[in-house]
């Protein structure tokens, strides 16, 4: 299994059968010239990475896509689209935070010509997935509307993408 840092909390794990991208991010930005500006004038930005970004997008056809949580530099729906776009598969998996009710809705709603592409799931509390041979299990987070990303392969090798728990 190869495991690749991307850019701000962008992490690709990928093993023979299995591309999982979790807050998938590519574009490079620094203070001194953020992607994301703040509506205050001269307000700090939390838009850098570090390192640089080195990938491109074009590299990646992932099976999975996880969210962490519906942040822009989380979440990009640029990104997301072109991803479903080159997936490995018929469909892509899509996981993120359930909000509230409306939450699937409205992700599908993000991605109207994609819908058939993607196989959608979304959760608010541990939620088990399975994808080929990577489990993966959705940890609610502390912070509301997060999610963290435990994930074990069959060879029961485990690692953890956190927000603040595991």
């Amino acid at each position: 299994m190869k495991i690749e840092f991307l850019a701000h909390a962008g992490i690709h794990i990928e093993s023979e059968v299995q591309s999982i991208l979790i807050d998938p991010w590519f574009t490079s930005s620094s203070f001194s010239k953020p992607v994301l500006h703040a509506l205050l004038p001269g307000a700090k930005t939390i838009d850098f990475q570090i390192p640089a970004v080195v990938t491109k997008i074009e590299d990646y056809r992932p099976t999975s896509i996880l969210l962490s949580h519906f942040h822009t530099h989380h979440s990009p729906l640029a990104y997301i689209q072109t991803l479903i776009k080159q997936g490995r598969n018929p469909k892509t998996t899509l996981a993120f935070p359930k909000e509230n009710e409306a939450t699937l809705a409205s992700v599908q709603s993000s991605l109207p010509e994609l819908v058939e592409r993607t196989d959608f799931h979304s959760t608010q509390s541990e939620n088990k997935l399975k994808f080929g041979k990577v489990k993966d299990l959705a940890i609610r987070t502390p912070a509301p509307n997060h999610l963290a990303w435990f994930i074990k392969d069959t060879d029961t090798k485990a690692f953890c993408i956190r927000g603040k728990i595991c």
